[in-house]
């Protein structure tokens, strides 16, 4: 992610074991004060695929719907 990037989405799968989700959150938001995150409680980005699409992408559009400049 660029350092000159003032604002931005960032979408986390809840479940994620490379990164913990939150901690990452928590860094992009003091880093990028402007940037929206969220956390897909319960999903990795593994299980995405296999999660029910219509829920999934009710979140997704939402998190995005929301977050809309």
């Amino acid at each position: 992610m660029s350092r000159t990037a003032r604002s931005g989405k960032l979408l986390l799968a809840g479940r994620g074991r490379a990164h913990p989700p939150h901690r990452v959150a928590s860094a992009v938001t003091r880093l990028l004060p402007h940037a929206e995150t969220a956390v897909l409680p319960g999903l990795s980005h593994h299980a995405m695929p296999w999660h029910e699409a219509s829920d999934l992408n009710t979140r997704v559009v939402g998190f995005l719907d929301r977050t809309a400049t």
